[in-house]
């Protein structure tokens, strides 16, 4: 039975692209352009416009691909993945020295592209951030080193030390014991270090156990509080002044000396 597809239907946008790639590999720089690509491919120029709106999303393709060849792993040390990218681009740009030169020096503009900014921004963010410089924002100038500073390849990045790595996780089995009108409730501690031993209690982990509390009610916070141990009882009269006479949500973190509260755990009580 003959094939009856026809050549768009054929098309996708990644083989447009990969398309494109291997006529810049083969041909140069200059041998791009919609005519040329779509002969290459066997189609119409028109057929193309389905998948690339015009030459500048093309550019913004190929630089997609070349960043899918870079081979980038999320999760590894720092020093490790600074390392790993720097390695990847150099092979990416050897192995297409026209395709590099024609978009290697583009703004990126599409989130793909921006996978290995984001990949070394997260990197540098782990590389011994004083404590004094977290939370104040950070303006990165990232381009070509043989470029001035002010060269329109650059771009702008801004960045804010958060300091996550010391972030206390949330507590574990939150649950709430209505005792006569007073709610009491009791958690278990988790820890960033250390926990990884089957002993009946996991360290501290931080400066001193403490524990931040919040009531809400409506959408809003209506109620704060504070407690140095992994359980704390909410009676009547608390609730009263806090305009609490219903079904509310209360939340607990615990809190990090250099991070403050951190991830929240909640329970909502009927």
């Amino acid at each position: 039975m003959p094939d009856t597809t026809t050549a768009r239907e054929r098309l996708t946008r990644r083989r447009v692209l990969e398309g494109a790639l291997l006529l810049v590999d083969t041909e140069g720089a200059a041998a791009l352009s919609m005519r040329r690509l779509a002969a290459a491919l066997g189609t119409s120029p028109m057929s193309l416009y389905h998948h690339v709106a015009g030459r500048e999303e093309l550019l913004d393709g190929l630089s997609e691909i070349m960043v899918g060849q870079i081979g980038m792993r999320f999760g590894e040390e720092p020093q490790a993945a600074l390392r790993r990218l720097a390695h990847g681009i150099r092979a990416v740009a050897l192995a297409h020295p026209q395709a590099f030169r024609l978009v290697g020096l583009r703004p990126l503009r599409t989130p793909s592209a921006m996978t290995p900014v984001e990949a070394g921004l997260g990197a540098l963010r782990q590389l011994g951030t004083a404590a004094e410089a977290v939370g104040l924002e950070r303006h990165l100038r990232i381009g070509p080193a043989r470029f001035a500073l002010d060269h329109k390849s650059y771009r702008h990045v801004t960045v804010t030390p958060r300091a996550v790595g010391l972030r206390p996780y949330a507590p574990a089995h939150l649950r709430m014991r209505d005792d006569g009108g007073t709610h009491r409730f009791a958690w278990v501690r988790r820890t960033r270090v250390g926990g990884d031993g089957w002993d009946a209690e996991v360290p501290l982990g931080e400066e001193r156990e403490v524990y931040a509390l919040r009531a809400v009610a409506g959408g809003a916070t209506v109620w704060e509080g504070e407690t140095a141990a992994p359980a704390f009882a909410f009676d009547a009269a608390a609730r009263g002044a806090a305009g609490i006479d219903g079904a509310y949500r209360m939340e607990v973190a615990q809190v990090g000396a250099g991070y403050g509260p951190g991830a929240w755990a909640g329970l909502p009580v009927p």
